[in-house]
């Protein structure tokens, strides 16, 4: 039972994490904004963009949002998939899309809490090897989240995202840590 409600508290506390993204890029950002865009590309599958932003005769905007327990650590896995299968396929999308194939199109990943040393070092590699004429990247971490989310000076908006994003002594989780080592399990000794 008790994992039955960690699940459904981490399950809540992601989708207010998207309310909350949406609402902060609404406030700072000209542009229609939209949430959970499916796009679906021949050969290369499904892409979901959490949070969604077209800047008309600009460009295409998308976030993926993470809205973790600032004690946690985001999956790898997480990343890796964002990073490898949904960026190129919404980019694929996104040029064959007929209003959007001209505009310069730009992913961001915002998360709440802090992602490995090692997916830390993969982002920076990837940027650095992505052609900005292509499209472009970014990585917003838990301090970074919580100065945009100020840059709204909405009041309510800070104070929820400190309540439920941060930690109770009001410290803010860095961008990346070291993940833990795998717990080992003790040898099962046969009779």
């Amino acid at each position: 039972m008790l994992n039955a409600i960690k699940g459904a508290t981490n399950q809540l506390r992601g989708a207010l994490f998207e309310y909350m993204v949406a609402d902060i890029v609404r406030r700072l950002n000209p542009g229609d904004v939209t949430m959970n865009r499916i796009f679906n590309v021949p050969d290369k599958g499904k892409a979901e963009i959490d949070v969604l932003i077209i800047q008309p005769n600009q460009r295409v905007f998308a976030i993926e949002c993470k809205g973790y327990s600032p004690y946690g650590i985001i999956p790898d896995e997480q990343f890796k998939r964002w990073l490898q299968h949904n960026v190129p396929t919404a980019y694929a999308y996104i040029c064959q899309h007929p209003e959007w194939k001209n505009l310069s199109a730009h992913f961001e990943f915002w998360t709440s809490a802090p992602i490995s040393e090692d997916i830390l070092a993969l982002f920076n590699n990837a940027k650095e090897k992505i052609k900005p004429n292509r499209y472009t990247i970014d990585l917003l971490g838990p301090q970074d989240v919580l100065r945009v989310c100020g840059n709204t000076r909405e009041k309510n908006l800070i104070e929820a995202y400190k309540n439920h994003f941060t930690p109770r002594n009001g410290s803010i989780p860095p961008l990346a840590r070291q993940r833990p080592p795998a717990r080992a399990t003790a040898p099962v000794e046969e009779d």
